[in-house]
């Protein structure tokens, strides 16, 4: 509803836009951005998990722990075991202030010149 007043349109247009035109609800892809933006943290950071869920908006840790299942289809924690490589530890700067875009992902090759 805060989107919608901000571009001066009402909640039902702007969620009947948003639906047509991204294919999801706004609601939907809040959630999704947020959920990608606590794989970059689970992944890059060393944070708890419980940190995590606060530090992309969730204010309970057990509604993001389902979410995240939900979302990625395995728990945050299993995330970040099945996912985490060293290697890649510095390749991707997770920032508090980071665009309304997630970086690019950068590939590493070790066998690059």
């Amino acid at each position: 509803e805060k989107i919608a007043n901000k571009v001066g349109w009402t909640h039902e247009h702007f969620s009947r836009s948003f639906v047509r035109f991204m294919g999801r609800t706004p609601r939907e892809a809040i959630i999704q951005r947020r959920i990608e933006r606590a794989c970059q943290l689970l992944l890059y950071e060393e944070q708890s998990v419980k940190h995590v869920a606060y530090a992309v908006g969730f204010a309970d840790e057990n509604y993001f722990s389902r979410v995240f299942k939900t979302v990625k289809g395995i728990t945050a924690t299993k995330y970040r075991k099945k996912y985490y490589n060293p290697i890649y530890h510095d390749l991707v700067p997770v920032n508090e202030g980071d665009s309304l875009y997630p970086p690019n992902r950068i590939l590493y090759n070790a066998g690059a010149n």
